[in-house]
């Protein structure tokens, strides 16, 4: 599942994005089994839908995984449940200018630079940069409220990566500068900043 498995909760509601659900799986057959090749996932409070796909051209192609009532995340005709909606009426409040910044950050995850200078997908799409024991707990918080968030994390990707991933000429958020010294940086969009703090 991948980048599906980290963002959907499972079916008791718990770990991941409050009501988020697997809505379908898509896969193809290779001749000697399918490969999962998409998943559209769908946020039943909001009706919004995040497509996950490995096609080089972003298509949403493929047929119906009919395996897909058997993984452990929440599917689709699972409901809100009651401890997501007291997380959802928890939520602090965000600007307009820091969704498009937190955003910028979901949408970038498990992408690399072709040439290897920066990668936010998996620890082997970087072997030659051994940046990190390979073991490491991985943990990550987001705080904050309106314009000023933190994310605080330890483990993959490295801080540098997701600076540079941000700030990318070709795919990073448009007018996002940055300022950093060795232990954190701030990328500011508009009137919003985000705060990075990598935990040793």
């Amino acid at each position: 599942m991948g980048f599906a498995d980290d963002l959907v909760p499972n079916r008791q509601g718990n770990d991941g994005l409050p009501g988020l659900r697997l809505e379908r799986t898509l896969s193809r057959d290779t001749g000697h089994y399918d490969l999962t090749i998409g998943h559209i996932l769908r946020h039943l409070p909001s009706g919004g839908q995040i497509v996950v796909t490995n096609d080089a051209h972003a298509r949403i192609i493929g047929k119906d995984d009919q395996l897909q009532h058997e993984r452990r995340i929440a599917p689709y005709d699972l409901p809100v449940l009651p401890h997501e909606h007291d997380l959802l009426r928890g939520t602090p409040r965000m600007s307009s200018d820091a969704r498009v910044l937190l955003a910028a950050v979901i949408c970038r995850l498990s992408t690399r630079e072709p040439s290897g200078g920066w990668a936010l997908g998996n620890r082997h799409d970087t072997p030659s940069r051994h940046w990190r024991a390979p073991f490491v707990d991985d943990t990550q918080t987001l705080t904050g409220e309106g314009d000023h968030w933190v994310l605080r994390w330890s483990g993959y990707p490295p801080m540098s990566d997701l600076v540079r991933a941000l700030t990318d000429p070709t795919i990073g958020l448009a007018e996002t500068t940055v300022t950093r010294d060795q232990k954190a940086a701030v990328l500011q969009f508009g009137t919003a900043s985000l705060h990075l703090q990598e935990r040793a």
